[in-house]
C-alpha cells in the first residue's frame, strides 16, 4: 500500500459517539485515519474540532462492518472531507443508511480497498516496527456469513514498542478461531469487542491479548446493558477506560 506515515509520535482518539465506534488516528506529519463513524453525525463534528479549520482531508477511512452504529457517521465524513482511500470488507447490508454509504462511496470518488487477512498498512520506513496488520476477515471467512458482526475487520496497530488491537464487533466465534490459529493478538491496548457484549471477550481471547489497558466504546445507559457484568468480570484487574464515563479517550504514544 506504500508509505503513508513516518514519525515518532502517534495519537489515537476513541471518540465518544454514544453506542457505537469511532476511532481517530493521527501522526506528527498530519496523516489521519478514521476507523468507523458511530451511530450519528457526531464524529464529523468531533473531527472538525480536532483538526485545523482549513484541513478537510483524511488519508483513510476504515469501515469494520456495515452495521448502523459503525457506518452512519461515515456518510457525512465522506461528504464533508476529501478522503483518499476507504478500506472495508465488501460485506453489504440491506439498510437505508448502508445504501447512503454506497452512494457516497460512488459520488465522492475515494479509492476503495477490500480488507483481507494478511494485508499490512505501512506508515514508516522501518516497517518491522511501525505498521497496521489485518487479521480478519479472509475471503473464505465472510462467504455465507449472516452475522455481520463476525465479518468485522480486526487490525493490530504496532508503533515501536506499543501496540493496539482494534476488534470491531466480533463474537467469541471469531475470537476462538484466531486463538486456535495462533495469531499474535498480544497488544498493550485492547478495544473491547462489541461494546462489552457478553458474547465477546472470551477468557481465552483476553489471555491471548493480555492487554495493559482496555477501552470500551459504549453509550451511557444503553438498551443493551453494555458493558455487561460478565465482560467486566472477565477483564478482572485490567484498567478499563469507557467513553460513557470518560467521554473522548486520547492515547498518545
Amino acid at each position: 500500500w506504500g508509505y503513508v506515515l513516518d514519525g515518532n509520535d502517534l495519537r489515537v482518539t476513541f471518540f465518544d459517539v454514544g453506542q457505537g465506534d469511532a476511532i481517530f488516528i493521527t501522526t506528527p506529519q498530519g496523516h489521519q485515519i478514521l476507523i468507523d463513524g458511530g451511530p450519528n453525525q457526531a464524529v464529523a463534528e468531533k473531527i472538525a474540532k480536532a483538526l485545523p479549520f482549513w484541513d478537510k482531508s483524511l488519508d483513510m477511512v476504515i469501515l469494520t462492518h456495515p452495521d448502523a452504529d459503525h457506518v452512519t457517521g461515515l456518510v457525512p465524513v465522506l461528504e464533508q472531507y476529501d478522503v483518499a482511500s476507504v478500506l472495508w470488507t465488501g460485506v453489504e447490508a440491506d439498510t437505508k443508511i448502508f445504501s447512503s454509504w454506497k452512494s457516497a462511496l460512488t459520488t465522492e470518488g475515494a479509492r476503495t480497498v477490500l480488507a483481507r487477512a494478511g494485508q499490512k498498512l505501512v506508515w514508516s520506513r522501518d516497517p518491522a516496527n511501525a505498521f497496521m496488520e489485518i487479521f480478519h476477515p479472509s475471503a473464505s471467512s465472510i462467504a455465507g456469513v449472516k452475522a455481520t458482526n463476525d465479518t468485522s475487520i480486526i487490525s493490530k496497530l504496532v508503533f515501536g514498542s506499543h501496540s493496539l488491537l482494534f476488534t470491531g464487533d466480533i463474537t467469541k466465534t471469531v475470537e476462538q478461531k484466531l486463538v486456535s490459529q495462533g495469531v499474535n493478538l498480544r497488544a498493550d491496548i485492547l478495544k473491547v469487542p462489541h461494546h462489552g457484549s457478553k458474547y465477546s471477550s472470551s477468557e481465552a481471547f483476553l489471555a491471548a491479548v493480555s492487554p495493559n489497558t482496555a477501552v470500551i466504546q459504549v453509550g451511557a445507559k444503553n438498551w443493551y446493558g453494555h458493558p455487561t457484568k460478565e465482560v467486566l468480570s472477565r477483564l478482572g484487574n485490567i484498567p478499563v477506560l469507557r467513553t460513557d464515563e470518560k467521554s473522548d479517550i486520547v492515547i498518545e504514544l
